[in-house]
């Protein structure tokens, strides 16, 4: 199992640990740190035409109507990493 984070120095504290022992249980793990450059937010425009791009390449999959999408979601969003 790999898990990136993205936080500032000053947020590293005794929450942080507990949560990478929560994510990986009693086991041994690697932790490698470096700088990271600070990342650009995209614009909304930016995000539309690339929200535009999935939509087209997604217009021909079919979904079963049976499927609960909201179900799956829920059940993805509930499995711990």
């Amino acid at each position: 199992m790999q898990q990136c984070f993205y936080i500032h120095t000053d947020q590293l504290d005794a929450r942080f640990i507990q949560k990478l022992r929560a994510m990986f249980g009693a086991r041994e793990v690697r932790i490698t740190v470096e700088a990271a450059e600070q990342q650009k937010r995209p614009s909304q425009k930016e995000v539309f035409l690339k929200m535009e791009q999935h939509s087209k390449k997604l217009s021909r999959v079919k979904i079963d109507p049976s499927v609960d999408i909201a179900a799956l979601a829920n059940e993805v969003n509930d499995t711990p990493l």
